[in-house]
């Protein structure tokens, strides 16, 4: 599932930290920079100090400059370049929790993320970090509220991968269920996974994975004629390679066959002769043609 958490995958850039081009050195007069920094400007030459070395990608001596340029900011009464500085710092730690994360120390990155929502709680990833990091640690329950909410806070690219991360979690305990006992499930384990996708529907909206997880599902329960209808939700949003899609047919025809459909049975088989499920799907088309002779 870490497929989900797609800066994980990528070699660590701090990518994230691109809102250093927008930011711009804070103005100061001649006079100040040659020697003697007016009262209350402190923060101006600490501030452009931090840019400096986050340009220069010393993000390690950014981060403490960027912090001390917040204080002197605050007591200047300069709030906007207090969230200023704090947003780039909660972007290093967001870099830096991804950094954990990849290297498997969960716990790391969910400090890291967590110290980075504390500066500047609309870092939308830092919230998904966080939750990342929970899962990992086997919270979930503590990680489900806030991928839904990564999910409402307006960062597409973060919501997105929330989604897929809360949907890829369901999906996994589903087919874990079914592929019990030699993917030969029994009926509890049938229902196991549709509990699991029920909850996930909670949360996220079903794909044709899901659809296809309750076609087995409910082909174990031999509800056949339900089976067959999650099969056909399956197709109808599938948008994968033919190959994948012949698991769906797959499904499908068997539901049928054991429901005493043949035709359809054998309709369905004839388009899962691919991949992994050609040679299953030739043996159950040679069944029913011996049968219908």
């Amino acid at each position: 599932m870490n497929s989900v958490y797609s800066a994980v995958k990528r070699t660590l850039k701090f990518t994230s930290l691109a809102l250093l081009i927008a930011l711009v050195a804070l103005p100061a007069s001649a006079q100040e920079t040659k020697t003697v920094i007016k009262e209350g400007q402190e923060f101006k030459m600490k501030y452009n100090e931090a840019l400096s070395a986050a340009k220069a990608k010393d993000y390690d001596t950014a981060y403490t400059a960027f912090g001390e340029a917040a204080e002197l900011a605050e007591a200047a009464n300069q709030s906007d370049i207090v969230s200023r500085s704090h947003k780039v710092m909660a972007q290093i730690d967001n870099s830096r929790g991804i950094r954990a994360f990849k290297q498997e120390n969960y716990q790391q990155a969910l400090d890291f993320h967590q110290r980075g929502i504390e500066l500047s709680n609309g870092y939308v990833p830092n919230h998904y970090g966080k939750a990342k990091a929970l899962q990992k640690l086997d919270k979930m329950e503590e990680a489900l509220p806030i991928f839904q909410a990564v999910m409402g806070m307006g960062d597409r690219k973060s919501a997105s991968s929330a989604e897929r991360t809360v949907r890829g979690h369901y999906v996994y305990i589903a087919s874990t269920q079914l592929s019990s006992n030699n993917s030969n499930p029994t009926k509890t384990n049938a229902q196991a996974a549709i509990d699991a996708l029920d909850e996930m529907e909670l949360y996220v909206e079903a794909d044709a994975d899901v659809f296809y997880y309750r076609a087995e599902a409910y082909k174990t329960l031999a509800n056949y004629a339900k089976s067959i209808e999650m099969a056909d939700k399956a197709l109808e949003v599938h948008r994968g390679s033919r190959a994948d899609k012949a698991k769906i047919f797959f499904v499908k025809g068997e539901a049928h066959m054991f429901s005493g459909s043949n035709q359809a049975a054998s309709d369905a088989f004839s388009n899962a002769l691919f991949g992994s499920y050609k040679p299953l799907a030739e043996h159950y088309l040679s069944e029913l043609n011996s049968s219908g002779e």
